[in-house]
């Protein structure tokens, strides 16, 4: 009975086309890439509640970096938010001073609260450590929100009243803010027109009902208003899209290694530093490849090529899928296997030496090639617990391989060895 599994040659064919792409030679794989996470001092990019997470929503498709990266852009800064404040509290003292309504002193002793809550609110996610959600983010959100619907009632009920200078105060403390508050939260669309429908819609409704019926005016205005705000929101949302994608992309593509798509030594060097800088226990797996000078003089840098990426597919075989795979440069590979204990090291070796050497490697029509892999690794915390540590005895220890005949592994630990000549 004829086996289901391809042969060697079609199997690398399969590889190199994309049929094991997602655990092969993807040029964007998330392989070794930091977790988005917000930004200290910035909302979490998700809300404790669905309400929140509505708001937040960027409404374009995007990344979880892209989107977290966004929320880092609301402005929760104490200087923007005394300043609005600043404001609404001056026009409050006016209408108390004007009217001696105890509605108008109600508005102030609310302004007093909700100011505090703003910034304990803006104090609470500034202190926030990255990575954690809490109700910080809500509490924020339905504080600001509770604040604007606060200034939209004063703005209206001073235009309301019958003192022109309370309806023209109260028209320019209404209007002015807005354009700033879109500004500082267009990357969160929802939020942004919450913010401006609770200070408008409140303001439009005084206005209408008004003694001065010229104020209905106002109400015609609203609707070109809240579109044109809204479009405004969205372009620059998409402006900022656009950069924070091309940023990414950039980044990511300065820590790839464009042949193969696996992490470069930049990339390997990062993903190495934030592995043993977590908690646990790592393999660090140091590969050099046997034969492959041969093959390159041989057929050319183009199969060459061709067998480097064959050589990245069958390591992505062997590899799990929270492990960090690198081409350090020519022939020289790393893999980081965060979790993997000493004593599970050499089977993973084992295999990596297996997967590379055993089958052959079909380089075009006609032309085969076989090759060998030798493997140095030293295991953390056992051997060293830095990155510049484990590095060196994983170098040394595969150095000793090749001085001993090639084709084989060896933990750094395992015997004593002479380093790498520099």
């Amino acid at each position: 009975m004829a086996s289901s599994e391809p042969c060697d040659g079609a199997r690398d064919r399969m590889l190199l086309n994309g049929r094991f792409k997602p655990q092969a030679i993807s040029a964007i794989s998330a392989a070794g890439e930091p977790a988005p996470a917000h930004a200290p001092g910035r909302l979490h990019p998700l809300g404790a509640t669905w309400l929140a997470c509505w708001l937040l929503d960027p409404v374009s498709k995007v990344s979880a970096e892209v989107h977290a990266a966004l929320i880092a852009d609301l402005d929760l800064s104490v200087a923007g938010i005394g300043a609005s404040v600043s404001n609404f509290l001056l026009l409050n003292a006016i209408c108390c001073w004007l009217t001696k309504a105890p509605i108008f002193f109600a508005f102030l002793a609310g302004n007093f609260l909700l100011c505090a809550l703003r910034l304990a609110a803006a104090v609470l996610a500034i202190r926030t450590r990255p990575g954690q959600r809490i109700w910080g983010t809500d509490f924020y959100i339905f504080v600001t929100l509770l604040w604007c619907l606060l200034e939209g009632a004063l703005t209206g009920a001073a235009v309301f009243s019958s003192f022109s200078a309370m309806q023209v105060l109260g028209s320019a403390a209404a209007l002015a803010p807005q354009g700033v508050l879109a500004a500082r939260n267009f990357s969160a669309p929802r939020f942004a027109m919450a913010i401006i429908l609770c200070l408008d819609l409140p303001y439009v409704a005084g206005a209408t009902y008004s003694p001065d019926h010229w104020l209905v005016v106002v109400l015609l205005f609203t609707p070109g208003y809240l579109i044109a705000t809204f479009t405004a929101v969205k372009h620059f949302q998409k402006l900022s899209i656009e950069n924070y994608v091309a940023r990414f992309a950039s980044q990511r593509q300065a820590r790839r290694d464009p042949l193969t798509g696996v992490l470069n030594r930049l990339g390997m060097a990062e993903a190495l530093d934030r592995a043993t800088s977590a908690e646990g226990c790592l393999t660090l797996f140091l590969m050099d490849l046997d034969g492959f000078k041969k093959v390159n003089d041989t057929f050319g840098h183009a199969a060459g090529d061709v067998l480097l990426q064959m050589v990245t597919a069958r390591l992505h075989e062997v590899a799990r899928k929270q492990d960090s795979l690198a081409r350090l440069g020519g022939d020289e590979f790393a893999l980081i296997a965060p979790g993997l204990t000493a004593a599970a090291g050499a089977g993973m070796a084992a295999r990596i030496v297996a997967a590379i050497s055993a089958p052959e490697y079909r380089l075009c029509e006609g032309v085969t090639a076989r090759i060998g892999v030798s493997v140095g690794y030293a295991c953390a915390p056992e051997d060293g617990c830095t990155l510049q540590g484990l590095s060196e005895l994983a170098d040394a220890a595969l150095y000793a391989v090749k001085q001993r005949g090639k084709g084989s592994w060896q933990r750094a630990s395992q015997t004593s060895f002479l380093p790498r000549p520099k």
